[in-house]
C-alpha cells in the first residue's frame, strides 16, 4: 500500500509590488470589460485579482486613481515605442509600426461602453478623463511628435512644428471620438479598415510633410 505523501504548505509566493499592480490592473479590466464601469467597485477588483481590498488601498488611494492608472495603462498601448532596430527602417514604416492598432485586442480591452461611461462620469470624476488625456492620448501624441522630429533633423520631413503635425497625424490615423460615443449603431472597425485608414492617412500626410532631401535611413522591412 503506498503511502500518501502530506501536502506541504507554506507561505504563499510573494509578488513584488510591481507584479501585484500588474494583476491588480489586469483585474480591473477585466471588470470593466464584463460589468463596465459601474461595476468596477475595489471590492469586484479583489475579488477578481484574489486579493483583499486592503491590499488595492495600499497601492492605490481610491477608486477614482484605481480606475484612471487602469485607463492610461490601456491608452498607452495605443501608440508603440520604436526599439532599435526599427528606428533604422525608412520613415513610413517607422510612423506605421508606431500607429497602428491591433483592433481586437484593442476593442477587448476598451469596450465602448465603458468610454460612454467614462463621459458620463467626468463631472463627478474629472481625474479620471485628464489622467487618460494626459498620460494616454497626449503622452501617444508626444511620442509621434518626438519620431517628427527626428525625422526632420534626418531631414526626411519638412521643417515645422512636431507637436501640431503629430496631432494632426493622430487625428488623420484613428476614427473620430465624438462620432463613435454618440452613434448608437457604431461599431469597431475592422482590422482591414483600420489598415486602410492609416494607410491613406499616411499617404497624404507625407505627400504633404516629406522631404525630397531625405537621407536615405538603413534599409528596412516593416512587418
Amino acid at each position: 500500500m503506498s503511502q500518501q505523501v502530506p501536502s506541504r504548505r507554506g507561505r504563499p509566493l510573494q509578488l513584488t509590488p510591481e507584479n501585484r499592480t500588474a494583476r491588480i490592473l489586469d483585474a480591473t479590466e477585466a471588470v470593466l470589460a464584463r460589468d463596465g464601469l459601474k461595476g468596477a467597485s475595489m471590492a469586484a477588483v479583489a475579488a477578481e485579482a484574489g486579493m483583499s481590498k486592503r491590499t488595492l488601498y495600499i497601492l492605490f488611494k481610491d477608486r477614482a486613481a484605481l480606475l484612471t492608472a487602469c485607463m492610461q495603462r490601456i491608452t498607452l498601448d495605443v501608440v508603440s515605442p520604436l526599439n532599435d532596430a526599427q528606428r533604422g527602417w525608412p520613415l513610413r514604416d517607422r510612423l506605421r509600426t508606431m500607429l497602428r492598432l491591433d483592433m481586437p485586442h484593442l476593442a477587448q480591452r476598451m469596450p465602448l461602453s465603458v468610454l460612454r461611461a467614462l463621459v458620463a462620469e467626468t463631472p463627478r470624476l474629472p481625474e479620471i478623463a485628464s489622467g487618460v488625456l494626459n498620460s494616454g492620448v497626449r503622452a501617444s501624441q508626444r511620442l509621434i511628435a518626438r519620431e517628427i522630429a527626428h525625422a526632420q533633423t534626418r531631414r526626411e520631413l519638412h521643417p515645422g512644428d512636431p507637436q501640431a503635425l503629430a496631432r494632426l497625424l493622430y487625428s488623420m490615423a484613428y476614427e473620430d471620438l465624438f462620432q463613435k460615443l454618440i452613434d448608437p449603431e457604431h461599431r469597431p472597425p475592422t482590422q482591414d479598415e483600420a489598415d486602410a485608414r492609416l494607410d491613406l492617412a499616411l499617404e497624404i500626410f507625407l505627400n504633404g510633410a516629406q522631404s525630397s532631401e531625405e537621407v536615405s535611413p538603413s534599409s528596412g522591412v516593416s512587418p
